[in-house]
């Protein structure tokens, strides 16, 4: 009887386990941030040149970053200085980015094998389309846990095998990526260096897209916005004047101290020349709309 009950217990015991082994792994599963998260994290911010409600890029230290983040294209990750290092950090601070939580093996760089769908998805994100050939900063972090130089050399092993990882499985281009060790200073909570939230990778798109006519997007208001840009601003660069004598440079509308009578020649013609112009102007602002339209469909 005794027996039974201890058998009956132990299989208890080891269904019990076994469920929340499953549920476990189900969970896990449930946390992997999926492709299509990545791939929308990872869009670059539209920018433009011109004159324009959105964010403005600066050619000039556009130019600079571009020039730096070629510079760094298949340099080994150890190889980066502090100064180096702490110049990505600040530029990709502006940067579209995303932490995944990818798990190593204990003291190793090795993916962990219920890590290995997170970078599966990863590397789905980097194939697509709107994201591929862009350039990309896959940083490795560690906790406070261990000293400063052993967690430097671990972020850097494993940003490495991320990138070997991408490399080999999707057939990323590896001057596309830039790896880089943070090891235990750039904690993701500073409040609690040692929670494991922080060792993580950090993945952020280096590219800034500029904006093309097509990236506008017509509504209402802007329609409305731009026929009054180009209606006020044709009318006002062109103030018009009467057809008057030689001379006599009299603005339509100015008070001359005289109103022409219902017979005036001149107070008839000038109103009919004023209402023109404005109907002509009004015409062509609403032909520019048409034809920058047809440009942002191109």
């Amino acid at each position: 009887m005794t027996s039974n009950c201890s058998l009956a217990g132990i299989k208890a015991l080891a269904l019990g386990a076994a469920l929340s082994m499953t549920a476990g792994l189900a969970l896990a599963g449930d946390n992997v941030i999926s492709a299509d998260q990545i791939t929308r994290a990872l869009q670059p911010k539209a920018v433009t040149r011109g004159l324009s409600a959105g964010p403005q890029v600066d050619t000039a230290e556009q130019a600079k970053e571009t020039k730096f983040v070629d510079s760094l294209r298949n340099r080994k990750t150890r190889s980066l200085s502090l100064g180096e290092r702490e110049e990505i950090a600040q530029i990709a601070s502006a940067k579209p980015k995303i932490d995944l939580e990818i798990h190593f093996d204990y003291n190793s760089a090795d993916i962990s094998k219920e890590s290995t769908q997170a970078v599966q998805e990863l590397g789905k994100a980097l194939s697509q389309a709107s994201l591929k050939g862009s350039t990309f900063v896959v940083a490795g972090h560690t906790d406070a846990i261990g000293g400063e130089e052993y967690n430097q050399g671990l972020s850097e092993r494993r940003a490495d095998t991320i990138k070997r990882y991408l490399t080999e499985k999707y057939g990323i281009n590896g001057s596309d990526l830039v790896t880089v060790g943070y090891g235990k200073t750039k904690p993701k909570d500073p409040n609690a260096p040692m929670d494991p939230v922080n060792r993580r990778v950090q993945v952020v798109n280096m590219e800034a897209k500029t904006a093309s006519p097509s990236d506008f997007i017509w509504d209402g208001r802007h329609e409305s916005a731009f026929a009054w840009t180009c209606l006020c601003g044709n009318i006002a660069s062109r103030p018009y004047r009467s057809r008057s004598r030689r001379g006599c440079g009299v603005k339509i509308g100015q008070d001359t101290g005289r109103r022409p009578g219902p017979g005036s020649r001149r107070g008839a013609n000038g109103s009919a020349s004023a209402g023109a112009y404005s109907l002509v102007q009004l015409v062509t602002g609403l032909a520019q709309i048409q034809l920058w339209k047809i440009i942002s469909r191109w």
